[in-house]
């Protein structure tokens, strides 16, 4: 199955005044070679399981460092789970990075199944005592809720919400949602990257709230 892995970067911008972009990161995304999509099935191995869970991380390992060498100027996002966190593969994994730390950030995604009791605390304080940034993902879905942000959030230096996720509801309204996080973000003094980016009128939006951004409209 990992024979028909392969990745995708994709820029986290900031929209300039003039209407340029900045790049200021780049988030590491899988993708099948059958159809480019998101391998689902096999990250949901990868979750299950520590044995997939190593072979997964052996193949990310040779792939991030030939990321950080070809854009050894930026940083690189790379996504874990907190099912992920809490095998010693994965601890071996950040270890053998933690010489290029600084080029690193570890963006903790949704998780359907919120973790029992203060694990996912012990997981992100461990991840800063090795010196990584913490992002969290999908503000407001799974684990990542309102209650384990405002507890955690001196520990992260950004997060993420996205468009996509806010279904049945006008672009105004999903616009009030973003500015609350991003009055939420500034005053923790963290970024906020708003996900789910398709097209130049939410980009021009979104940038006049002061928030970084993400999505397809930012790859062509």
């Amino acid at each position: 199955m990992l024979i028909d892995l392969d990745y995708t970067l994709q820029p986290i911008v900031i929209l300039k005044k003039d209407g340029t972009k900045q790049i200021i990161c780049y988030e590491l995304l899988l993708r099948s070679l059958k159809d480019m999509k998101v391998p689902l099935e096999l990250l949901k191995l990868v979750s299950m399981s520590e044995q997939v869970n190593t072979l997964f991380l052996r193949w990310k390992r040779d792939v991030l460092r030939q990321v950080i060498k070809k854009h050894s100027g930026s940083q690189i996002c790379i996504n874990l789970t907190s099912q992920q966190l809490s095998y010693r593969s994965t601890w071996k994994f950040l270890a053998d990075f933690k010489f290029v730390k600084e080029h690193i950030l570890i963006e903790i995604t949704e998780d359907k199944t919120p973790m029992l009791g203060k694990k996912i605390h012990t997981q992100l304080s461990a991840l800063r005592h090795l010196g990584y940034g913490i992002v969290l993902d999908d503000i407001g879905y799974g684990q990542n809720t309102y209650e384990l942000i405002k507890e955690n959030i001196t520990k992260v230096v950004s997060l993420k919400i996205s468009l996509l996720k806010l279904t049945d509801m006008s672009l105004s309204t999903k616009l009030l949602f973003v500015r609350a996080w991003k009055a939420y973000a500034t005053a923790h003094g963290v970024s906020l990257v708003v996900e789910g980016i398709e097209d130049a009128n939410v980009a021009t939006k979104v940038a006049k709230i002061g928030c970084l951004q993400q999505g397809y409209y930012w790859c062509a």
